[in-house]
C-alpha cells in the first residue's frame, strides 16, 4: 500500500467527520474517551515518531475553520486528529488496514 491510499481513508473519514460536525456532536470537541489530547505539535511528533511512524496523508477544514488531520503508516495503521480552536489536538479515530478506494481514470 502506498501513502496515496491514505487519501481514500481520509475521504471516508472526512465525510464521517463532517457529518458528525453538522450534527453538533461533542466527540470531536474532546477526543474519544480514553484517548489523549495535547498540543498539536506534540501530537504530530508522537504519531510521526517511533513506534507509530505515521505520515501526514491528508487534512481538511470544516465550515467552522476546524482542522482534521489523517496520518497513515506503511504498515497500514492510521490515526485521525482533530485540532480544537485552542490549538490542542485530540485523537478522534485510529485503526489499521486502510485501503485505497479511489480508482484511476486512465
Amino acid at each position: 500500500m502506498g501513502y496515496l491510499a491514505g487519501a481514500a481513508i481520509g475521504l471516508v473519514l472526512c465525510v464521517a467527520a463532517f457529518a458528525a460536525f453538522s450534527q453538533g456532536t461533542t466527540l470531536f470537541e474532546y477526543g474519544l474517551r480514553g484517548y489523549e489530547c495535547d498540543s498539536h505539535a506534540k501530537m504530530v511528533e508522537r504519531y510521526t515518531s517511533e513506534p507509530y511512524n505515521e505520515r501526514l496523508a491528508w487534512f481538511a477544514v470544516n465550515s467552522d475553520n476546524r482542522a482534521i488531520f489523517g496520518f497513515v503508516s506503511k504498515d497500514g495503521d492510521w490515526t485521525v486528529l482533530r485540532q480544537r480552536p485552542d490549538g490542542v489536538s485530540c485523537v478522534v479515530g485510529h485503526g489499521s488496514g486502510w485501503t485505497l478506494m479511489l480508482g484511476s481514470d486512465s
